[in-house]
């Protein structure tokens, strides 16, 4: 049995960069032309994550004894709690 939270936050930073450089000359009615160029760039995302996982079991009947009016259901829940200036976080039990 356990409850598992988690909480996330990213940030990323990119960068381009591109260079294109063009020419033409022409003589006798004759134009030619060239273009050369290059093209960098990077990209960078940081995720933290961070989780907080409870765990717990609850006893069971012995099967010496067990009969069907001892059946029982039971659960895990979470809360925070504030007292005076402190928060803290209560786990207990549920059982039916």
């Amino acid at each position: 049995m356990g409850i598992r939270k988690s909480e996330g936050k990213g940030s990323g930073t990119s960068f381009d960069f591109g260079v294109k450089i063009e020419s033409e000359v022409g003589a006798g009615g004759v134009t030619m032309g060239t273009s050369v160029g290059f093209h960098y760039g990077y990209k960078c995302n940081v995720t933290n994550t961070e989780s907080t996982l409870f765990e717990g079991t609850v006893g069971d009947i012995p099967q010496s004894a067990y009969d069907s009016s001892r059946a029982y259901t039971f659960g895990l829940f979470a809360y925070p709690l504030t007292h005076g200036d402190q928060t803290f976080t209560v786990v207990n039990y549920w059982v039916k």
